[in-house]
């Protein structure tokens, strides 16, 4: 009786091993399948992660950087003077910056239904829901103290009805620039402004004259000697002496870089990507030398003197 169940025993196990035996002889073994070209392996179509970063598109040009793609000498004839250079190669002039009740001020909203077909609705920058208007106006003339002349318009309350105070900046020249423009609120807002984004919104009684603070630009000579380069299809000094006249919310340079806001020092100007870039007032002066290439040395004699003479006879 024994002997048959240890042969029971015996066939069972017997029959567990030539179950489990087969899987390591199927195709599914541990032998590694052909390996595939590992040299470029998004030859697979593996995406780069700088193609799902920025979706295929380039990244704009940095407002320092010459790209070596950038176009040069004569390509140049025809572009216009604010895209010949990447932004920071411009220089300031002078500058015409609005403020004092140009800016600042804190309106209420009249709360009054506007009807379509009156008005056109405005791109604002909104600054948050707050629980009552006193909170609001605090924010307001904290903002005001902080940003001070990097304002560009008007404050404005509006009661949406559920008791809460809506805080809003504007009206403003685009909802590009109102991305733009919250990149400075946050930056110079010391932590107290983080919320900020574009709303299109009726006008009620505020200003819309907003943002109107201009700045007059040239090209750098460093610009002109490494970009403009052709005397014979530019007249270099002429270049150098041309003045553009930008307003905020124009695009300045090759690249995405948007004049945001002029002030009494400088050009502020801000990128796709949201970098902050000033073009001061103040800078070293630069070299009224040839806009060309420096020439060689002239070529030196010796006579019989000893003496060194420029004159070849």
């Amino acid at each position: 009786m024994i002997k048959r169940r240890l042969s029971q025993i015996l066939i069972t196990l017997t029959l567990g091993v030539s179950i489990v035996h087969p899987v390591f002889a199927q195709d599914n073994s541990l032998v590694a399948p052909e390996v595939l070209d590992l040299d470029d392996p998004f030859a697979r179509d593996i995406k780069r992660a700088s193609e799902l970063a920025t979706r295929g598109v380039d990244l704009p040009i940095p407002s320092g950087a010459l790209n070596p793609d950038v176009r040069r000498g004569a390509a140049l004839d025809g572009v216009s003077d604010r895209q010949v250079a990447p932004a920071s190669l411009y220089r300031v002039v002078g500058l015409a910056v609005a403020g004092g009740r140009d800016t600042g001020q804190i309106y209420s909203s009249s709360n009054q239904m506007m009807t379509r077909g009156n008005k056109p609705k405005l791109p604002y920058i909104r600054l948050g829901s707050y629980q009552s208007e006193a909170e609001a106006r605090q924010v307001a003339i904290d903002l005001r103290v902080l940003l001070s002349d990097m304002l560009g318009a008007h404050f404005i309350l509006r009661q949406p009805g559920d008791g809460s105070t809506i805080l809003d900046i504007g009206p403003a020249p685009s909802i590009e620039f109102v991305d733009r423009y919250c990149e400075i609120i946050r930056t110079n807002g010391r932590g107290l402004q983080q919320d900020c984004y574009a709303e299109l919104e009726y006008p009620e009684i505020e200003p819309l004259e907003t943002f109107t603070s201009t700045a007059m630009l040239r090209l750098a000579r460093t610009a002109i000697r490494e970009l403009i380069q052709d005397q014979g299809t530019f007249d270099l000094e002429d270049t150098s002496n041309q003045t553009l006249l930008v307003k905020e919310g124009d695009m300045l340079g090759v690249g995405s870089h948007m004049v945001t806001k002029i002030v009494s020092d400088g050009v502020m100007l801000v990128s796709e990507e949201g970098n902050i870039d000033i073009l001061s007032l103040n800078y070293l002066p630069e070299s009224a030398a040839s806009l060309t290439a420096a020439p060689a040395p002239a070529e030196t004699f010796e006579t019989d003197g000893g003496e060194n003479n420029n004159d070849a006879n």
